[in-house]
């Protein structure tokens, strides 16, 4: 049971990881392994680093909520006052939910890259009258080499990542108070790699993430337990007509090596420049659900360029803003 326990929530660490998503890739629906020119790669696919001119700085925070019934109840819950910081501040719950909020701090070169990724989630379980909080931090560490003596145009990176979770388990009893039921803490460390070829306007791109990944987990009962996570794929294409000021992604992710291959998700991704000021996008996410039903969310995204220094904003709903809401805002430096 603990092994089952502690392996759901290392899937639960690296999955998270989705909420400190780059502002922009979100815009694009998440379509980026082919693109990923700029510190958002280090994440995506690390050898696209190599895209880099000088350097790429970004500082990047988001939020998302989902809700039974409505995402707005997420708001409210936490405008009455339940920081879950003290057992005394829970507060009775109406519906299960889920809050995410992160965010991520980093910059990149064309060989070197180096992100921080803090991560928060306060899940709900109405029928349990049970709150979950876990807290993901990810130090980024990401490495890519041109193979410019063997394949022109053809780059490899890698990206290592230390982590530091912990989760808390709450009771909420009668009288709207709470008690902690289960703590427990992890340390840990995992590695992606990354493939990426261009061919002018054409590039192409494949990333293993977690290639080796796992989390030593110390509950307050003084045992540990060492758990793992599968590898996964993903596959990705890009055009970019430069003139233009147009790119468009498509990308295949999310392909667990002990799963079936339709289990991953398509993902499509747009871009369009206007002038100089404004970029938009617009993208969508193709998958199933954990029943099996189809499931579509859809993103957009609105950048602003003022020289080297850039702002963007994205958003991204799988129900059209009725059960589930992520926004996602970034500042961000490149030359």
């Amino acid at each position: 049971m603990k092994k089952t326990l502690y392996l759901f929530l290392l899937i639960l660490v690296i999955s998270s990881s989705i909420y400190a998503t780059d502002v922009r890739a979100l815009g694009m629906g998440g379509a980026f392994i082919a693109v990923a020119d700029d510190v958002g790669a280090i994440f995506y696919n690390p050898a696209g680093m190599t895209q880099i001119k000088k350097i790429s700085l970004k500082v990047n925070a988001n939020v998302g909520m989902e809700d039974e019934e409505n995402y707005k109840n997420v708001i409210e819950y936490f405008k009455e006052g339940n920081k879950l910081k003290e057992t005394f501040e829970l507060m009775g719950i109406n519906t299960d939910f889920t809050a995410t909020a992160g965010g991520s701090a980093g910059f990149a070169t064309n060989r070197f890259g180096f992100s921080f990724q803090p991560t928060y989630v306060v899940s709900a379980d109405k029928s349990k009258s049970q709150v979950n909080v876990d807290q993901i931090n990810t130090s980024h560490i990401a490495f890519a080499l041109p193979l410019i003596s063997f394949f022109e145009n053809v780059s490899v990176g890698t990206n290592i990542k230390l982590y530091q979770a912990s989760k808390e388990e709450y009771l909420l009893l009668a009288g709207n108070t709470g008690i902690k039921q289960n703590s427990l803490s992890g340390q840990g460390v995992g590695l992606d790699f990354g493939l990426l070829a261009n061919f002018g306007m054409l590039s192409t791109g494949l990333s293993i993430k977690d290639l080796y990944s796992q989390i030593v987990w110390e509950p307050e009962d003084g045992s540990s337990y060492t758990s793992k996570v599968d590898p996964y794929l993903n596959f990705g294409v890009a055009l970019r007509l430069p003139k233009a000021g147009f790119t468009a992604a498509l990308d295949y992710t999310d392909l667990y090596l002990n799963k079936s291959f339709d289990s991953g998700k398509l993902r499509i991704g747009l871009e369009q420049k206007l002038l100089w000021l404004l970029d938009l996008r617009g993208g969508a996410t193709f998958s199933k659900d954990e029943i099996g039903n189809e499931k579509t969310d859809l993103s957009a995204g609105l950048g602003f360029n003022f020289g080297p220094v850039k702002a963007d904003v994205a958003v991204m709903s799988s129900d059209y803003f009725q059960k589930t809401a992520a926004f996602n805002l970034a500042v961000g430096v490149q030359f």
